[in-house]
């Protein structure tokens, strides 16, 4: 996969983005540098897929990282992002993902199940206080464990088979289920760099920044 650098912009001239400072487009110096240039609108607030919440969060979140299936952009329908692929049980409740092996974090390392058992972890757990933890409340007890109705985050329907399969286990069937595999919120992010910088609970710390974070998007 090759990786681009995301540079947020807010200048335009008689309506058309130009880059600052000179007489070259954005989309000129965007082609030959390998920027994209993205009119964002407003300071983001936080760039952790767990915490975030508003509309320039989402922006840049999605241009960073990459969830389990993306949505094609003209039917809007999931296809493979992470998973290269899916099967679904006969009556709708279990999910099998199977990683793509060439997935890759930006810091070189390979993608695997744990990240996502890990990442789902943190994203319910009640001490992160995620206000979209409820989009994977279809999963067997996570609303439960979210709302501290339970305590062992085993009993959480997510499993890592093996470093490439994820086997997802839901109420009942959820015909959406895939779509919001696509909302940063079911992203994966990269434990050690979460951990490296605090507690797996840990809101709003450096572990974002420039020269820390770690992701797997396009754009990183």
């Amino acid at each position: 996969m090759r990786f681009f650098r995301l540079v947020i912009l807010a200048c335009a001239v008689s309506g058309t983005i130009v880059a600052c400072g000179s007489g070259e487009s954005n989309v000129e110096s965007g082609n030959r540098l390998g920027y994209l240039h993205y009119g964002n609108g407003a300071e983001p607030q936080g760039l952790d897929p767990h915490v975030v919440t508003g509309v320039p969060e989402n922006h840049i979140v999605r241009a960073l990282f990459e969830g389990l299936a993306v949505k094609n952009p003209k039917t809007l329908e999931p296809e493979p992002g992470v998973a290269e692929r899916w099967d679904i049980s006969d009556d709708g409740t279990v999910y099998t993902f199977h990683l793509n092996p060439q997935a890759r974090w930006s810091n070189g390392e390979t993608m695997t199940a744990s990240d996502y058992v890990w990442s789902w972890h943190r994203a319910l757990h009640p001490d992160t206080g995620s206000l979209y933890a409820y989009m994977l409340y279809p999963v067997v007890n996570a609303e439960a464990y979210s709302k501290r109705e339970i305590t062992d985050f085993d009993a959480v329907g997510v499993k890592a088979l093996d470093d490439q399969t994820l086997q997802v286990t839901l109420n009942a069937s959820t015909p959406y289920f895939l779509q919001l595999m696509d909302h940063y919120s079911t992203f994966a992010v990269h434990p050690e760099t979460v951990l490296t910088h605090g507690k797996m609970t840990d809101r709003f710390t450096p572990w974002t920044r420039v020269g820390s974070i770690v992701s797997n998007g396009p754009f990183t």
